[in-house]
């Protein structure tokens, strides 16, 4: 033993007094080696996605749209030409079919090195680093070691790359790849065990990229595509973006969401005096795959909607920017400011029908949003189950009306109360601009209630009915202006009720509309949910059978009344 401990720190010794040296000579090494290594500086772009807007907007698409020409093919790793066997392309219908309407989370490998988000390549002699703007990164190690037994690796979604230099050219190895359902819905849906070879190179002020893709379980031969990048000279510096604020979605066909088609906003709108001037005609401000549901206005003026979806509270500006207000609002459903500028929404989580319930245990809830989070309830007073949530309106006092079914009023304390059980079903409420009158929808009638000082409702009495609805489901969403008149979307469009309950006049709306709010600075923009949106090629957004169909596109409409006043 005691020659054992001898002879190892003998050893130590050693090192300890060789390290400097070698250290040195290493550094001086890897210097020679680094100075021989190639040097791809600046912001690298597709070729094919030169122009494209964060959001899917291609200028490529665009023109040969508007030329009546086959679109480009701007996404090839996608797998629309690969060579799949019967397995691989019933892989790649399940996949896409699964992914319509949801919300991509990241690129992963194969496909952010064909996105149109800018790359940045490090090359190093141990490794190269690619990174792109959305802060996802690819290691390429070059440090000589081999490729580990992919029994000792776990799929993921940038996989284990290894790579070696043949010149200025590198030679790259990628294995054990895998994509979730959660990630970019538009990958191409290989097996775990493909293989990707890829040789990357300067050609010019090009980067190019010959990648070959091996998989017997999904390709019946190798497959190989080539991409290409160019410098974006716009790009001083790696912008990071988000997922959470990027929309960009799946059409089943198109891996990002262009600019809707055309729809049918040239309506002949009918005059209303103090309500809508002749001549007033719809603009789509937003269209997507996903809800914009219980529109509320900020008190900034910019509209805010629920999208059950992607569990989220939504801006839209007046501008037509779109981005994630309240992340992580589960199953959000309807959003409502009361007059101190709180944001109240209900989360109806576990509840859409369009969806498994297994491993979902959140209950429904009423929450509040701003300035603090807090559940205000998740129960009914029993203690059983909110169900289904639909819309809700604040109160003013901390608390909020609910439909579901009926009509109930959640108190600050969480307390609930029935307020009013229906002939048919409630669905729209909101309250007058003095808030001493209540309204809600039962079907095609609209229900009025006094409201004391405290909140508590009375006098019961019908206000008005929606005459010209003979089907569907009657009234829906809800807004007041400032001048007390009541606004009810339904299936004939938008109704316009005075005060009194007469009615003024009804506005058509190019598709079936659920929900609408005042918004803008001065308030005197109307904005419109409704069902239903259309695919860049003009057609009607369409999902594959047995997938519910929750696509929406919101218009907006320039008004002579005003919503109520900002906070």
């Amino acid at each position: 033993m005691k020659r054992a401990f001898a002879a190892l720190a003998a050893g130590v010794a050693l090192v300890a007094f060789t390290t400097p040296a070698r250290s040195q000579e290493a550094e001086e090494s890897r210097a020679e080696v680094f100075a021989q290594l190639p040097h791809w500086p600046g912001y690298w772009v597709s070729e094919l996605q030169v122009g494209t807007s964060i959001g899917g907007h291609n200028p490529a698409i665009a023109e040969a749209r508007a030329n009546g020409e086959a679109l480009p093919d701007t996404m090839r790793l996608n797998g629309a030409s690969a060579p799949w066997t019967a397995e691989g392309q019933q892989r790649r219908i399940d996949v896409r079919a699964a992914a319509r309407g949801r919300k991509a989370s990241g690129w992963g490998f194969p496909m952010m090195m064909n996105a149109a988000t800018p790359l940045q390549v490090t090359i190093t002699p141990e490794e190269v680093v690619i990174v792109n703007s959305y802060d996802e990164v690819r290691h390429i190690y070059t440090d000589g070691r081999a490729m580990p037994d992919p029994l000792d690796l776990w799929p993921t979604t940038y996989g284990t790359s290894v790579g070696h230099w043949e010149g200025d050219t590198l030679v790259v190895e990628t294995i054990m790849v895998t994509t979730p359902s959660d990630f970019f819905h538009g990958a191409p849906p290989f097996s775990e065990d493909a293989r990707y070879v890829e040789r990357i190179r300067m050609e010019g002020d090009r980067l190019v990229s010959d990648m070959t893709i091996t998989d017997p379980a999904t390709l019946t031969e190798p497959w190989q595509v080539q991409v290409a990048f160019v410098r974006d000279e716009g790009f001083d510096r790696m912008v990071q973006f988000d997922w959470d604020n990027d929309r960009t979605g799946f059409d089943g066909d198109l891996n990002t969401i262009e600019m809707p088609g055309d729809d049918e906003t040239d309506l002949a709108l009918p005059a209303i005096e103090g309500v809508l001037a002749e001549g007033a005609q719809w603009e789509i401000a937003w269209s997507g795959p996903m809800t914009a549901d219980g529109m509320s206005a900020s008190p900034q003026g910019h509209l805010l909607f629920a999208q059950e979806q992607s569990n989220a509270v939504w801006r839209l500006t007046p501008a037509g920017a779109a981005f994630v207000e309240v992340p992580y609002v589960l199953g959000a459903g309807a959003v409502s400011v009361d007059n101190e500028g709180r944001v109240y929404a209900v989360e109806r989580a576990c509840t859409d029908p369009g969806l498994s319930q297994l491993g979902c245990d959140r209950p429904s809830a009423v929450v509040q949003l701003s300035p603090e989070r807090r559940v205000i309830a998740n129960s009914f007073s029993d203690g059983s189950s909110l169900g289904r949530l639909n819309d809700l309106h604040a109160d003013g006092r901390g608390g909020a009306w609910i439909t579901q079914g009926a009509l109930y009023h959640v108190a600050a304390d969480g307390a609930t109360t029935l307020v009013y059980t229906p002939t048919a079903f409630t669905n729209g409420v909101t309250t007058s601009p003095d808030g001493r009158t209540l309204y809600v929808t039962d079907r095609t009638t609209i229900v009025a209630f006094d409201l004391d000082a405290a909140g508590a409702a009375s006098n019961q009495r019908t206000f008005a009915t929606l005459s010209a609805d003979t089907e569907g489901f009657g009234g829906d969403g809800m807004e007041v202006d400032a001048e007390g008149r009541l606004y009810v979307t339904g299936h004939a469009g938008i109704y316009v009720f005075a005060p009194d309950g007469a009615q003024l006049g009804i506005i058509p709306v190019p598709r079936r509309a659920i929900t609408l709010a005042f918004a803008g600075s001065s308030r005197r923009t109307l904005y419109v949910g409704a069902m239903g949106a259309r695919t860049p090629e003009g057609e009607d957004w369409a999902t594959p059978e047995g997938v519910r169909n929750v696509a929406m596109t919101v218009y907006n409409l320039p008004m002579l009344s005003a919503g109520m006043d900002a906070p």
